[in-house]
């Protein structure tokens, strides 16, 4: 006998009398699931009795074992049924609102004049720092409860969304940063929100001797392997380098060759579609940016303290205002070096 009443979730059987009612779905609540049970156990016994009258049984004594052995079952599906959404409450993830600070941790309104409890140890043991009061936050339920406090987590759903956001990054093939927090046998540990290993040869297109120096550096990686369930995390920087993933080109004329090598190099960015930004001396470097296509700034130091030889270096030089620099409509540099410049800072540089 079969019924399919019922909507969402999966199937469920009950055996009442040598018959096998099935559900196709789940019911939509117990009490639903309760009722509609017991009037299937009640109608398959009021049948069983009309087809067996002629036999000298008690029917009603039979209607009563059969109702208690379909109450049995039901007891036992119901209890199979509530577990799964009881696990599933204590994974859920919700908001809710600072309220408090205690010697037991955070204290956040659950709603419903309920108080939750984020333990201090999640926040002592870590280096998680505590939300601020009146902040909204995401918390997952625990299923404990102490002092009158329903226990919740917050450093799981951070460490939930970090998992969700890696995941991600792995996917869509994103860059990520991290922090290089330890040198291991083969590699390194980059810290990019969960300890991931960089294997010394995915460091650089060459072999790098002394790794031990990247130790505190930050770094741009590529997530190539990931294992959630074990927590296996492989990034790359070799991955990125031979992508030619490089965004700026910073070089100095002043020490690598002059112009003509500056020149060359500007060419090549444009070919390779990279960004010129020169070092330092911004009077000299603003022509080369602004006659190549791959320009993009010029570093200036604009303090006299910080930087005295540019600001004395020339006689009437370009302006800087609002963060740009004006060229001169003069040939050449368009510059005029100060003959008192000159005197002033000729025998530092001898």
């Amino acid at each position: 006998m079969d019924f399919d009443g019922f909507s969402g979730g999966r199937p469920v059987a009950l055996p009442v009398n040598g018959f096998r009612l099935k559900w196709l779905c789940r019911p939509a609540s117990l009490r639903e699931l309760y009722a509609e049970t017991r009037c299937i156990c009640v109608a398959v016994a009021q049948e069983t009795r009309g087809k067996e009258a002629a036999a000298p049984v008690d029917a009603e004594a039979a209607a009563a074992a059969e109702e208690a052995a379909g109450s049995e079952e039901m007891s036992k599906l119901m209890e199979q049924y509530g577990e799964p959404q009881e696990a599933a409450s204590q994974n859920e993830i919700i908001e809710v609102k600072v309220v408090a600070y205690t010697e037991q941790g955070v204290v956040v309104d659950l709603g419903q004049k309920t108080e939750g409890l984020i333990p201090a140890v999640e926040f002592s043991e870590t280096d998680i720092p505590r939300p601020e009061p009146n902040a909204t936050i995401e918390v997952q339920r625990t299923g404990e409860a102490k002092e009158g406090y329903i226990i919740v987590s917050y450093q799981k759903v951070l460490r939930r969304r970090t998992w969700e956001r890696i995941d991600a990054a792995f996917k869509a093939k994103d860059t990520v940063s991290g922090k290089v927090v330890d040198r291991i046998k083969g590699g390194l540990v980059v810290d990019v929100g969960v300890r991931a290993f960089l294997p010394g040869s995915q460091y650089d297109l060459r072999p790098t001797q002394n790794l031990d120096n990247l130790l505190g550096q930050e770094l741009r990686v590529r997530i190539t392997k990931l294992n959630r369930r074990r927590g296996n995390v492989v990034v790359s920087r070799r991955a990125l380098l031979e992508e030619e993933a490089i965004q700026f080109l910073q070089f100095d004329c002043t020490m690598m060759g002059g112009f003509t090598e500056g020149r060359k190099l500007a060419a090549l960015c444009e070919m390779n579609h990279v960004q010129v930004a020169p070092h330092h001396d911004c009077f000299i470097h603003a022509h080369l940016v602004a006659a190549s296509p791959a320009g993009c700034i010029v570093e200036s130091f604009t303090d006299p303290e910080r930087d005295p030889l540019q600001a004395e270096l020339f006689e009437d030089p370009p302006k800087i205002a609002r963060g740009r620099l004006k060229l001169k409509e003069h040939a050449g540099l368009g510059l005029t070096l100060s003959e008192a410049a000159l005197k002033k800072f000729g025998e530092r540089i001898l």
